[in-house]
């Protein structure tokens, strides 16, 4: 189904080891990766952000990392995405995007997909999400960052 699914909405074709990240994220509560540089890490994540806020109406993923640089990244490979002409989909589906100096967001249908930087994590007040990515996660300095993840997740959809 995600092979023809990224194929459709996004225009991307997946190499195996892509629709298996993609499928274990879809089918587990929590998913870790470590993957070398160069292995399209962000294209991965922006893919599977995509297909979540389009398959699964009204989930609020966030994108975090420690600087908002490397969190962009991830954001910018889904408006990479949409703007080619194979995934005229994906375009259609965004109806909103907006930028702010401390955060990102784009809405897809119901969903919406927010990008912040994590800093020391007191600055994130308020924020849920449904779905969380944390970029980079070895250049987080958060001596237990499980205090920041269970303020910011939801319970599951």
């Amino acid at each position: 189904m995600l092979f023809r699914s990224s194929e459709i909405i996004c225009g991307v074709k997946l190499f195996p080891f892509q629709h298996m990240a993609i499928k274990t994220m879809f089918e587990t509560d929590y998913s870790m990766m470590v993957w070398s540089r160069g292995l399209s890490k962000s294209f991965t994540c922006a893919v599977f952000a995509s297909l979540d806020a389009i398959l699964n109406q009204g989930v609020h993923i966030g994108i975090v990392s420690k600087t908002f640089r490397q969190a962009k990244m991830i954001f910018r490979k889904i408006e990479e995405i949409a703007e080619k002409p194979n995934a005229v989909f994906l375009k259609q589906c965004i109806t909103k995007v907006s930028k702010s100096s401390d955060e990102w967001t784009m809405e897809i249908g119901r969903s919406k997909i927010t990008c912040l930087p994590l800093g020391d994590g007191e600055k994130l007040r308020g924020f849920r999400f449904h779905r969380m990515m944390r970029s980079e996660e070895h250049t987080s300095e958060l001596q237990s960052p499980d205090h920041l993840v269970c303020r910011l997740l939801l319970e599951k959809k």
